[in-house]
């Protein structure tokens, strides 16, 4: 949208001015200071108040010089966007608006399969016995999906491994979709000029972004987490409160990992986010289940966020794997890392 019209010379005289003051002063108080950057016995800003109070403050401090300019163009831009509003986050509250469908559909998709999984216990329950049998005979599919650490007739048991496989693939597959197309969406669908056309630097477009994403896998999980505990209730269970929120922790780690990877690899790529997140997930997840069943290959339990996520585990141990997590953590902060890197020479067409 249109914020000012008019020519260079007649924008700048009706926008804030640039502030140089060498000596001993603070502008803490003084309205409509932005840019504010301190150096050895100076201070610069961009002030867009009265002229009076801020020559009224200059004297009273007793200042060694001031030099008052007027902006260059960058600053007048970037002062009427900070004034219309521009700078309350426009791009995550833009990411968040467009997401909204995805979102829906995706948490209405996964929270249903999980109260339908919960609303099917009672009916399980009943064959307990059968059930245990049965898995005890599948040899390395029952130690693949962890069914030979917990007991599958327990409510715990039967949410650690079917709830959590819902939870686990399903909120990866949406992390792994909503981050790889996060910073290469406008390249695909040719819609640049919209993040150019704003004055903001491109950490500031690759932070609003990341925090959109972060934002939705924690909305996504709070929801998914008032439906599991509804359900349980419904059908007259009391709550395993330390199992289930320690499940709920594992698996909002494990999207934000798989969320961040993804960005990551999206500031590398100009289309085809999507695919290549799917990918992503699924390949993280099979990881986990080779771990699993190779003695030579549980290494991959390390590499994958799958491998802190074990359901059965979680709830045999009663904890979380520390060193599992900080491995996870450490990954994650790299690909983000990479994405502000790469984002900012990137070449958007």
């Amino acid at each position: 949208k249109i914020i000012a019209c008019g020519s260079v010379e007649a924008l700048a005289k009706t926008s804030a001015k640039r502030v140089l003051v060498r000596g001993e002063f603070d502008p803490a108080g003084l309205p409509g200071v932005k840019d504010l950057a301190r150096g050895e016995n100076a201070v610069s800003f961009l002030y867009g108040g009265g002229i009076n109070e801020l020559l009224g403050k200059l004297a009273a401090a007793g200042v060694e010089d001031v030099n008052i300019t007027e902006p260059d163009l960058e600053e007048i831009f970037l002062h009427y966007y900070e004034k219309r509003g521009g700078s309350e986050m426009i791009l995550f509250r833009h990411e968040l608006k467009r997401g909204r469908i995805a979102w829906i559909i995706w948490t209405a998709a996964i929270s249903f399969m999980l109260a339908v999984c919960i609303f099917l216990f009672p009916e399980m329950m009943s064959q307990t016995e059968t059930i245990n049998e049965m898995f005890s005979s599948m040899g390395s599919f029952t130690a693949a999906f962890g069914m030979d650490k917990i007991n599958f007739g327990t409510l715990t048991g039967y949410f650690a491994i079917e709830c959590g496989n819902v939870l686990g693939m399903g909120g990866a597959f949406f992390a792994a979709m909503l981050g790889a197309s996060m910073l290469c969406k406008e390249e695909k669908e040719h819609t640049a000029e919209f993040l150019l056309a704003h004055p903001v630097p491109r950490t500031r477009v690759v932070l609003e972004k990341l925090l959109a994403v972060y934002a939705q896998i924690a909305a996504l999980n709070t929801a998914v987490f008032l439906v599991s505990v509804g359900s349980v209730a419904a059908i007259g269970e009391p709550v395993p409160w330390k199992e289930v929120a320690l499940l709920f922790t594992a698996y909002f780690l494990l999207q934000i990992e798989i969320g961040s990877v993804c960005f990551g690899i999206s500031a590398f790529i100009n289309r085809g986010g999507a695919g290549i997140g799917i990918g992503v997930a699924a390949l993280a997840y099979f990881w986990n289940i080779i771990g699993n069943i190779t003695d030579a290959a549980k290494f991959l339990k390390y590499v994958t966020p799958f491998g802190y996520c074990e359901g059965a585990e979680i709830v045999s141990s009663g904890t979380l794997d520390g060193v599992k997590m900080l491995i996870g953590t450490a990954v994650s902060a790299a690909c983000v890392s990479a994405a502000f890197i790469k984002y900012r020479k990137k070449d958007i067409a």
